[in-house]
């Protein structure tokens, strides 16, 4: 075994920066296993395995679930990963249009506030007035 190709599972962990656990896991349902297994168990991965482990990252983190990720690498096809990114992109950029309108009414509400901290509270003057219809004017007339 090279020991230049292939890495431990907390050392390919390490620089994929994910758990081993979660190799563990992606092992254990047959979405990724190690390049070799020695009988003793041990578990080593091939730098050349990085690839696609940065390929399940990225679906996993665009919401595809981990049962669609395996489909999709065992029948790999472009036209179906570029619906799938298309797709995400469409709501990543939904989801932006409303964090920037989230980020306007933040910036305005700030800009209300600011300035309602810059009026002197002495110098606040009510004034009521007494609103009546035409009808209650009339009534009140007559009662006169």
């Amino acid at each position: 075994m090279n020991k230049k190709i292939y890495m431990t599972t907390g050392e390919f962990a390490r620089i994929m920066r994910i758990t081993k656990e979660t190799l563990f896991h992606y092992d254990e349902i047959g979405l990724f296993q190690p390049e070799l297994t020695q009988p003793n168990g041990y578990r080593y991965y091939s730098i050349y395995q990085t690839e696609i482990l940065d390929t399940i990252l990225l679906l996993k983190d665009l919401g595809m679930p981990l049962k669609e990720i395996k489909q999709q690498l065992a029948n790999r096809d472009p036209a179906k990963m570029l619906h799938i990114l298309e797709e995400r992109e469409h709501q990543i950029n939904t989801e932006i249009a409303k964090l920037r309108s989230m980020e306007k009414w933040i910036s305005q509400q700030k800009s209300k506030i600011h300035f309602a901290m810059q009026i002197d509270p002495t110098a606040i003057f009510i004034a009521c007035l007494l609103y009546t219809s035409d009808a209650a004017d009339d009534r009140i007339s007559e009662d006169l």
